[in-house]
């Protein structure tokens, strides 16, 4: 309140644009849910990205928490897939995967996993799948990760996990070697 008060004096507008229910703060306070609460908000519902009404709808239900809904609209359409398995899940996810993924588009592409376990079986066979398509160099620089070392060639594409101000790379970033 501190600073919508230093704003109103001034003549001054605050816009704050976020949602509250995406990233949890981990110590203190929600300083926008409470701002929200004391000054309002408006809602934006007006989906662009999906061209298809049934994703916009899907769109809006994972926003409001209806993630049932969303979930079954997507398997309706083909775009889940359910595997009793976690091992199955992986294999099928990376077999499609290498299905489409290219030199030319190995940027525009990424698999997610939860847990460092499957993120690092999924590596290794991505990593597979792309050196038997040719897709990587032949020559392996070795790093030592946190569970193993991880080979690392030509033409693959990595997520940067921590920020390195002398390297110029933020979490987050994706490079390719």
């Amino acid at each position: 309140s501190v600073l919508l008060n230093k704003a109103r004096k001034a003549g001054s507008q605050v816009l704050l644009i976020g949602d509250p229910e995406q990233l949890k703060p981990i110590q203190k306070g929600e300083i926008f849910r409470g701002i929200a609460a004391i000054t309002g908000y408006i809602e934006l519902e007006n989906i662009k990205r999906q061209q298809d009404l049934g994703d916009r709808q899907a769109s809006l239900n994972m926003a409001k928490g209806n993630i049932d809904a969303a979930l079954d609209h997507y398997y309706a359409k083909g775009a889940v897939h359910m595997h009793d398995k976690l091992r199955e899940a992986s294999k099928q996810l990376v077999a499609d995967w290498q299905q489409t993924v290219s030199k030319d588009n190995v940027k525009d592409s990424i698999l997610l996993a939860f847990t460092r376990k499957a993120v690092a079986d999924m590596n290794e066979k991505a990593r597979a799948a792309l050196k038997e398509k040719n897709e990587l160099g032949v020559e392996e620089a070795v790093y030592q990760g946190f569970e193993k070392e991880l080979k690392i060639s030509t033409g693959e594409r990595l997520l940067f996990r921590q920020n390195d101000k002398t390297l110029g790379v933020r979490n987050g970033d994706l490079g390719t070697v």
